[in-house]
């Protein structure tokens, strides 16, 4: 780090409530309110005439007569860049490969004694944790996350809340547990995001594998993206370039993370969690083989049931049920839906298939409806 040229000194004096064998303490770093920094972005845009639309799912990109046709429900655009800053590429995308999708728990607490840590803090720990503190408008809170995994890998989410809980109540004194949520984020093959133009086409760019730090790294990506549709260089473009070629450092963690699509893809065709839908109780979700035919079936807390394709939209991996968050999550390429199927994260921008289910009052089970 101090050949880097960064300001960092070894040190076992933390102002931590229990004890560390050794740190690396960095100097003069920012904590940021990721949200007020956004809104400051979408300000600034907006003063300079830029228009923002949210709540616009783009369903369709084509790429004809040297312009880009973006496609929503309700529009068409037309553009002569197109950038997907999508956490991850949307549609089929080769950098799919050599990004893996992370899912990582956070909680924020409020302490009796009052004494927040002041600093940012993660250990090397595996699962690893990260320590900061939030100051709200009256109450301040501890902010405690970790315990990741990749997502739709954990057998049950819910457990990783109870883990943190526990790692941060044996640590700090916690009056209660204000908060909780979880993230997603993606770790690259070589350790550094892609950052440039997207494989296949020149005029279209992406940035992918911020690996948990999105607020540095979407700032960069943003620079050197910028520099790129306007001609101009860019001193950082080499490191972070998205077409660049590294299997001396990428090759371990690619045929490791890429085994795992595979297995899960042949894998989990096989497996099934029930046999009839009564098995599935409210606010569950289970894979169920009817009739020799999977099911992602999934029923609300009002004991409503339902059913569709458990395959992903994106590349036809089979989701798993997210306990927690009640969702249902790809462990290929990460795409999510809620309990009714309708897609909430990309790369997938559809929809898991529809499955009609009706009662049969004779036999006092809901089952597949039959098409006529």
């Amino acid at each position: 780090a101090s050949l880097a040229g960064l300001n960092v000194s070894l040190t076992d004096d933390l102002p931590l409530p229990f004890g560390v064998k050794k740190a690396l303490r960095f100097e003069n770093q920012a904590q940021f309110n990721a949200q007020k920094y956004l809104n400051g972005l979408a300000r600034s845009l907006r003063e300079k005439g830029c228009q923002i639309f949210e709540n616009s799912l783009v369903n369709h990109v084509e790429e004809k007569d040297d312009y880009f046709w973006v496609r929503t429900a309700s529009a068409t655009v037309k553009a002569k860049s197109l950038v997907m800053a999508t956490h991850i590429p949307v549609f089929f995308n080769v950098l799919q490969a050599v990004v893996a999708p992370y899912r990582s728990y956070v909680m924020a607490a409020k302490l009796r004694s009052g004494n927040y840590p002041e600093g940012l803090f993660w250990d090397t720990a595996k699962p690893y944790h990260y320590i900061r503190t939030y100051q709200g408008d009256e109450v301040k809170y501890l902010v405690v996350g970790g315990e990741d995994h990749k997502t739709g890998h954990g057998e049950n989410s819910e457990e990783n809340f109870q883990r943190l809980e526990k790692y941060i109540r044996e640590r700090f004194d916690v009056e209660e547990i204000s908060y909780r949520w979880s993230g997603q984020y993606y770790e690259p093959a070589d350790g550094l995001p892609y950052v440039g133009r997207s494989p296949f086409s020149k005029k279209a760019y992406v940035a992918t594998g911020f690996s948990g730090d999105g607020l540095v790294y979407g700032t960069i990506a943003g620079l050197i993206i910028a520099d790129l549709i306007t001609g101009k260089e860019n001193k950082w473009l080499e490191a972070y370039d998205s077409t660049r070629f590294t299997p001396a450092v990428s090759v371990y963690d690619f045929i490791k993370e890429n085994s795992d699509v595979v297995k899960h893809y042949l894998g989990d065709r096989i497996r099934a969690d029930a046999q009839e839908f009564s098995d599935v109780k409210d606010g569950e979700g289970k894979i169920v083989t009817l009739g020799g035919q999977k099911i992602a079936a999934a029923r609300d807390e009002n004991g409503e049931l339902h059913a569709c394709s458990p395959a992903c939209t994106h590349m036809g991996c089979f989701v798993k049920w997210n306990n927690s968050e009640k969702t249902w999550d790809c462990p290929c390429h990460g795409s999510r839906f809620n309990n009714n199927g309708e897609v909430i994260y990309g790369p997938a921008v559809t929809s898991l298939k529809k499955i009609e289910v009706e009662y049969d009052a004779e036999k006092k089970k809901e089952k597949i409806k039959k098409r006529k």
